[in-house]
């Protein structure tokens, strides 16, 4: 029987956080947030993220996770979630995807590669160029990707061109082979299909280790031996396998012995495999591609959209919200806490109005109004985005119809 997974998206202010607490309470439901933006710490106004009070009465996953000046990605959020998910169906519980960040949705319905590592001299470089210059560069180097983002998108042009140099190959190629990667872990982490050495640290526990593996590669399915030897250290041990299983960090000499399946081998190593705490022994499922694991799920994609003018009178009134809630002194906060004004969590809506006005660029008045035309403006780019998905099914929610009335209309589609 295949497992549910429930996907709630839609743009800014429309009502997907107050719809899905009512969805779970209703499903015995966990959310699981789809927002580039709540995972970082810190960013509580500008994101707005559910209160304390709403999760309370439901349990939220991928909110606070990272600090604001920690590097994150759609390919690393897509691992936690796959961890989240998972978690939640060992409760018998039902996921529920919610949010509005389109890539990061991609990344965990359709897979997204792993990346070339960041090379700061490469981004260096290329940072002192304008965006134009950059974005003409990229449609020289991979014109497929230019036309899918927009010339003024200095980080992700910038992205591409790295990824470009470091690989040799456009990023639009490497995303579209890496749909096609084999294996993956049913109830433990995507793996990277170009990691051959295994990073390794000392954890206090199984689920630091889930945490900090990224990737992680463990035994290739056609190995039945695996070489052993006696290290002095853990570099030493990760300098010498290649594709081989990462050991505790306690373990200077491991047991070995052959085995005459993949499937006797998990049976072997407890706790080896970077698996959820819980866990003692990996399920294991072959896939041979992304949409080949997703069948897994009983999957219902659901969006919700509003008339514009109401979308757009929520979008304001929200963004007024936000002032009075503190939002000013939220980023000045963030500021005092040492984190540039230049960092990708502080480049995001309401932030980088709102520093904008404390660095003497403008009055409040004018931060206000940028952030309104900013957030409508980001409204209308989710649903060019979301659109182009014909897996979602749209509900027009009306201007005073409840989230209560629009969660019991997606249970009834999800039953039935």
């Amino acid at each position: 029987m295949k497992k549910p997974l429930i996907v709630i998206v839609g743009p800014t202010a429309v009502g997907k956080s107050e719809v899905a607490i009512e969805l779970a309470k209703r499903m015995k439901g966990e959310i699981i947030s789809c927002d580039s933006r709540q995972v970082f710490k810190y960013l509580n106004i500008g994101t707005a993220k559910p209160t304390k009070e709403e999760r309370k009465k439901v349990p939220h996953h991928l909110i606070d996770i990272i600090e604001p000046d920690e590097e994150f990605n759609a390919f690393l959020y897509a691992q936690r979630v796959y961890k989240a998910i998972s978690g939640i169906h060992r409760k018998r519980k039902t996921p529920i995807l919610v949010g509005g960040s389109g890539l990061y949705l991609r990344a965990v319905i359709d897979g997204i590669f792993p990346g070339a590592g960041r090379n700061e001299k490469i981004r260096e470089r290329l940072e002192k160029f304008s965006s134009g210059c950059l974005y003409k560069k990229l449609k020289e180097t991979d014109p497929k990707t230019a036309l899918r983002l927009h010339p003024h998108d200095k980080v992700r042009i910038l992205r591409a061109l790295e990824v470009y140099e470091l690989t040799g190959q456009p990023i639009s190629v490497l995303q579209k082979v890496s749909k096609g990667r084999k294996p993956d872990y049913e109830g433990a982490l995507p793996l990277a299909p170009s990691t051959k050495k295994a990073r390794i640290t000392r954890f206090s526990s199984n689920s630091e280790r889930l945490s900090y593996y990224e990737g992680a590669l463990p035994l290739a399915p056609s190995t039945k031996k695996a070489r052993i030897t006696r290290f002095s250290s853990n570099s030493e041990r990760l300098s010498y396998y290649e594709g081989a299983l990462p050991l505790a960090a306690s373990t200077k000499k491991a047991r070995i012995t052959r085995f005459s399946s993949n499937s006797e081998r998990l049976s072997y190593y407890e706790g080896a495999l970077p698996l959820a705490s819980s866990t003692k022994k990996a399920r294991i499922t072959r896939f041979s591609s992304n949409s080949e694991r997703l069948s897994y799920y009983d999957l219902t994609m659901i969006g919700l959209k509003r008339e514009r003018e109401e979308l757009y009178r929520r979008i304001n009134r929200r963004g007024e919200e936000m002032i009075k809630e503190g939002l000013v002194k939220e980023v000045k906060n963030l500021l005092k806490k040492g984190f540039a004004q230049d960092l990708i969590a502080l480049k995001g809506l309401g932030y980088k109005e709102i520093i904008g006005y404390l660095n003497g660029e403008y009055d409040l008045k004018e931060a206000i109004r940028l952030l309104k035309r900013n957030s409508r403006r980001f409204a209308k780019r989710q649903l060019t985005w979301f659109n182009k998905d014909k897996r979602i099914h749209w509900i027009e929610i009306a201007e005073k119809e409840s989230a209560n009335r629009v969660a019991s209309q997606i249970a009834n589609m999800v039953e039935c």
